[in-house]
């Protein structure tokens, strides 16, 4: 259990946050918000070097970006935890987090648990098709959903992006977070996000990878 800090900093915890760069985004912002604590938790250890998903070995033009992007240190206050999302969130407290973010992860994936699973999965789904690969996504979601709204504090907010890609091949993923947060208890709104306002510098290489896709972004509130 990651204990309550009653004169603590904020806390923040993003969900799938490791992805292709070692966490970059998690980091770049724990280092700007060094007055606020913040955690990730992803299956893949934040030193993995390894690329998982076709789609982003094969895109050349952000090549050098991603290994310049592998040799940032982990701030201080950015603490790892190695583990799928419900175990993961089931170490801290109900009601102790102000914060939860997910870029692309939460409603894409079934619940898995070896690391060394993702990448066959991965080229599975680019193969014949993510929702025949990720079956019981939905589900998951659902439980990752409401086990965030136990674990945040009154008035906590819970960030999702999802995507679609241009031939609308992974609608499974607009109608997995969308049903979640349908039978959940957040008041939410859902937007499409124009990328080119959130400084590059804060955006992950997923979210620079999928800057010809729509991107749509889900705000939370516990109410």
């Amino acid at each position: 259990m990651v204990p309550k800090k009653t004169l603590g900093a904020r806390r923040i915890v993003h969900l799938g946050n490791v992805g292709e760069d070692k966490g970059y985004r998690s980091k770049q912002l724990a280092s700007k918000f060094k007055d606020f604590q913040f955690y990730g938790i992803d299956l893949k250890d934040i030193d993995s070097k390894q690329i998982d998903h076709p789609s982003a070995e094969k895109d050349r033009k952000l090549k050098k970006l991603r290994e310049a992007r592998l040799n940032l240190q982990t701030p201080k206050n950015l603490n790892q935890i190695q583990a799928e999302f419900i175990d993961g969130l089931k170490k801290f407290e109900n009601e102790s987090l102000d914060l939860v973010s997910s870029d692309f992860s939460v409603g894409f994936y079934k619940r898995e648990y070896k690391p060394e699973n993702l990448k066959p999965n991965a080229e599975k789904g680019y193969e014949i098709g993510h929702q025949y690969v990720y079956f019981g996504s939905g589900k998951y979601t659902k439980k990752i959903i409401d086990l965030v709204y136990l674990k945040l504090k009154p008035k906590g907010k819970l960030i999702l992006y999802y995507f679609l890609d241009k031939q609308n091949k992974n609608l499974y993923f607009k109608r997995n977070v969308e049903h979640a947060f349908e039978k959940s208890k957040f008041k939410y709104r859902m937007e499409e996000v124009n990328i080119t306002k959130i400084p590059v510098e804060y955006r992950s290489f997923y979210l620079l990878h999928f800057m010809d896709h729509k991107i749509y972004r889900i705000v939370a509130i516990k109410e």
